[in-house]
């Protein structure tokens, strides 16, 4: 049986299941100061093509549905000792402009996704803060299938 790990505690997963949670982390206030408020957004996917193939069309969908959408930086990376993407975009809601990163992480099967999400105000603490947190990720090794 596979473990999965919450906050809370841990759980058996009995054989069938996968782990299709969201993991959403905010810093700040955004009812008494939204400018200042970032949030950390971890979700994954099932990876049914080759990882590059699976990122590309990750940010395509992005391009279609984020109005104004533009990538300001897009680099190969390495987190926790898997090899990664890096892509950090702009695009524009209700006349603001929303600054995200998006780290895509090949770990086996799966396609990891970390997305920091802010506002101009808080953008440069929200990237030192994820970069360390990046830092400081580590992958388990993958069970074996039963």
């Amino acid at each position: 049986m596979a473990r999965y790990n919450f906050a809370e505690g841990i759980l058996e997963l009995p054989p069938g299941w996968s782990d299709q949670t969201v993991t959403m982390l905010v810093k700040g206030k955004p009812e008494t100061a939204p400018a200042a408020t970032y949030s950390l957004v971890i979700n994954r996917e099932a990876l049914q093509q080759p990882f590059e193939e699976s990122v590309e069309q990750n940010l395509a969908v992005c391009k279609r549905t984020l109005p104004s959408f533009k990538i300001v930086k897009s680099a190969a990376a390495e987190i926790g000792e898997l090899p990664a993407r890096d892509v950090e975009f702009s695009w524009r809601k209700d006349g603001a402009t929303v600054l995200q990163r998006i780290v895509f992480i090949h770990y086996p099967g799966t396609i990891v996704i970390v997305t920091l999400s802010a506002g101009a105000a808080s953008w440069t603490e929200g990237k030192d803060e994820l970069e360390g947190m990046l830092m400081s990720m580590r992958f388990r090794k993958p069970e074996a299938a039963p």
